[in-house]
């Protein structure tokens, strides 16, 4: 069957049958996420996968009182046919002037453009172990993708240097960072959960490193020095006695130590 399929270039990119492949395919994709539903009606006016499209560069910059730039922030914004689209391609500030919120400003007012323009889907590239990037753009409003993201380069795919590069780019969701919070029973705020969880995004990313060392020659251990227990001969001696046990206890009945209930008691069960 395989040698009757024929594949080929779109010559039309009005062609019908092919809009109604992309037409399903959004249909069916939407239903997997979080997004605003689009009807068939409104996906059919709006795909339209042109042969040539352009867009167009927007940067923002972040000025002193005298005019003098201390960061930008550069978005693309571009429609293939499938509707406008964004990208914060660069976002920079001046070592000297960090630390200041500024970034965290660009960043907002790059998403207030985004949202002027109705831009349809926004993305930003980041590094896993730069959790003070990490942290401006989960400010700005910005989320770990729900769909997993596959990137190709032209390098050699032998290469030991670009092995698991999917764990080098691992980020927790805010819905991780809030069970973590969890566990550990700590109440965080938003502005913690951003700060830590571009860090534990950090050692994340570290321990991958780490994972990827060849230590198939390094014999295993629990412990890489000399271990020795030291215990003293099992001899029977007079015990502390009730008085001496209870000296510095907060409260007592006299014989033993009185502390508050842990648990509710129901004098009728």
């Amino acid at each position: 069957m395989g040698d009757k399929v024929r594949i080929a270039e779109l010559e039309d990119p009005d062609d019908a049958a092919v809009r109604g492949l992309l037409v399903d395919l959004t249909l069916d994709e939407q239903e997997h996420f979080d997004h605003p539903r689009e009807t068939r009606a409104e996906l059919e006016r709006r795909l339209r996968p042109a042969r040539h499209f352009s867009g167009e560069n927007r940067i923002l910059v972040a000025r002193d009182e005298g005019g003098t730039p201390l960061g930008l922030c550069w978005i693309a914004l571009f429609d293939p046919g499938t509707g406008l689209e964004a990208e914060i391609a660069e976002l920079y500030v001046r070592p000297d002037a960090r630390g200041r919120g500024i970034a965290t400003r660009l960043a907002r007012e790059a998403v207030r453009l985004i949202r002027g323009r109705h831009v349809t889907f926004a993305c930003v590239w980041t590094r896993g172990d730069n959790p003070a990037a990490l942290a401006v753009y989960r400010a700005a409003g910005f989320a770990p993708t729900e769909q997993t993201v596959l990137t190709w380069l032209p390098l050699e795919t032998s290469s030991p240097r670009h092995a698991d590069t999917f764990r080098d780019r691992m980020t927790l969701s805010p819905q991780d960072v809030e069970h973590v919070a969890l566990l550990a029973r700590l109440g965080l705020d938003e502005e913690e959960r951003v700060r830590l969880g571009g860090q534990l995004d950090a050692i994340l990313v570290h321990i991958a490193k780490l994972q990827q060392v060849d230590t198939s020659g390094v014999t295993e251990t629990a412990q890489v020095g000399g271990l020795v227990n030291v215990m003293r001969d099992d001899v029977p001696e007079p015990s502390l006695g009730a008085a001496r046990a209870l000296q510095n206890a907060a409260a007592t009945d006299g014989a033993h130590f009185v502390v508050g209930a842990i648990q509710e008691h129901d004098a009728d069960a």
